[in-house]
């Protein structure tokens, strides 16, 4: 049977939602002294001829007895390490299919458990030894995880407390909880047997919508530790991605999975994709020879990916029309770097929520919080995009993406060249640091009409040549033949 957790997390929990807000800055109290004009009850007759009570035996020589101290149920003594270890995994520090002993998730635990005991108990400077502990009763193995960084961006304080004990002010996690936990984010939580929790993370956003995320932690017996006697041993975390509409007949790994371009592509020869906010610029992306290709379509230039080279194709300054290589990147035309450039434009949802279809398109809202919401009208069937809209704050789009799935992509010429036989460019680099000269040199194939010009020589520190000597200036060598180019950043 299910019972709720003890007052000492639910005093922290959506005070304002629910009409009882507290003052600022103050725990909520949930006991105190009667009110001085509360009634009080009569005394109690005691009859004339009752029996006197027995006389008090005298206290010997050994000290007086000391009342045990009450023993804590499992409810309360977990109270503090669920509150912060839910706050924590929602906040996204957790790594998935460990147990919680990663340094960033303990760092960010042991926040939201100082500011627990602030607002539960008062305790506004976390002592060291008790933040030592808490780390351990999560799984912690070594020493103290406290990130310098923590320190210098202000999230944390070394502090003294008036009794001179040496602790931590969690000064931003304290804020956090007064600005977010009420307000827009509520924490449920309830025992599930003798030693597991089941914690849900609520969140409320301006609309009225909700999205929950649901944790479930196991406890086991922690000797030898009475601030926490139980220790934490696995901590089981919700599905990845937003809360979906029931209406939906797919579910959010499959939306991402079928707008990946990797998918996009079997299905389809190409991908055009246009942007309000770059009206000029047309993004196509296909396969050409089984590699990914990217060419973006501008009034002024065409530029692009392909076979890690990243290109530019348009006049110079003198005019001349031809294809220049900028740079090589390995990720430049890979799936890896780029086929979920359309699928994380849903990675921002916290919730998804169906607004219908025509039977061609089904529409979906989605909710991401403080002011921010995309509509999406996807393809039924495939689940493709085809279009989103970007709100913030108000009923405008602030931007638009239009995806298209033509049936071939437009015949760019200039890529013909790679299926030629290529010819070998060498670049020589030369550095001046550590008061010492740095030379490294990188061999790249490329077309045998494409130039290879490096943007940092271009627009960088480096001036390019095309002796060792560095006495002749740049040129374009001519079409077929391997060349070398010289970069350095003195001058010659």
């Amino acid at each position: 049977m299910k019972k709720p957790l003890s007052l000492l997390l639910a005093v922290v929990l959506l005070a304002s939602l629910a009409g009882c807000a507290a003052a600022p800055g103050k725990p909520v109290s949930t006991a105190g002294p009667a009110p001085t004009d509360a009634p009080t009850a009569a005394p109690t007759a005691v009859p004339t001829d009752a029996p006197l009570p027995p006389e008090p035996s005298m206290p010997g020589p050994s000290a007086p007895p000391v009342s045990p101290a009450p023993e804590r149920s499992f409810d309360d003594a977990v109270a503090g390490q669920v509150f912060a270890v839910a706050l924590a995994a929602y906040g996204g520090s957790f790594p998935d299919g460990t147990l919680p002993d990663d340094p960033a998730f303990l760092m960010e635990a042991t926040g939201w458990y100082a500011a627990w005991r602030w607002r539960t108990a008062g305790v506004d400077i976390l002592p060291l030894d008790e933040a030592e502990a808490f780390q351990r009763s999560l799984g912690s193995r070594g020493d103290f995880v406290l990130d310098p960084e923590f320190e210098t961006y202000g999230l944390v304080a070394r502090a003294t407390a008036d009794d001179g004990t040496e602790g931590l002010n969690y000064l931003t996690y304290k804020a956090a909880l007064e600005d977010r936990l009420g307000v827009t984010l509520e924490l449920k939580s309830e025992s599930e047997g003798e030693h597991a929790v089941d914690a849900a993370v609520i969140r409320h956003f301006e609309n009225g919508d909700t999205a929950e995320r649901d944790y479930r932690l196991l406890f086991a017996p922690n000797p030898g530790d009475e601030r926490f006697p139980w220790r934490l041993t696995d901590l089981t975390l919700p599905s990845a991605g937003p809360q979906m509409d029931p209406a939906f007949d797919f579910d959010f790994d499959l939306l991402l999975s079928q707008n990946r371009l990797s998918t996009l592509l079997r299905f389809s020869p190409a991908v055009r994709i246009e942007t309000s906010y770059d009206p000029d610029r047309v993004t196509w992306i296909f396969l050409r020879g089984g590699d990914l290709c990217i060419v973006n379509e501008t009034d002024a230039l065409t530029y692009g990916e392909y076979r890690g080279a990243r290109f530019e194709y348009g006049p110079d300054e003198q005019g001349v029309v031809r294809a220049r290589v900028r740079s090589f990147d390995d990720s430049a035309g890979s799936f890896e770097a780029n086929d979920t450039i359309l699928s994380d434009l849903f990675s921002m949802a916290a919730v998804m929520k169906y607004e219908g279809d025509d039977g061609e398109r089904i529409r979906i809202r989605s909710v991401s919080g403080y002011g921010y919401r995309d509509d999406f009208e996807i393809r039924r069937g495939t689940l493709a995009l085809l279009r989103e809209a970007y709100y913030y704050n108000g009923d405008e789009p602030v931007s638009v993406v239009t995806v298209s799935y033509p049936d071939a992509p437009p015949d760019f010429s200039f890529l013909d060249g790679w299926d030629k036989p290529l010819r070998e460019v060498t670049g020589i680099w030369e550095d001046f640091y550590d008061g010492d000269v740095h030379v490294r040199e990188e061999r790249y194939e490329l077309p045998g009409d494409w130039e290879f010009l490096p943007w940092e020589g271009r627009w960088g520190d480096y001036t390019i040549y095309m002796n060792k000597g560095y006495t002749r200036p740049y040129f374009y060598p001519g079409d077929g033949m391997d060349y070398t180019l010289y970069l350095t950043t003195a001058k010659g």
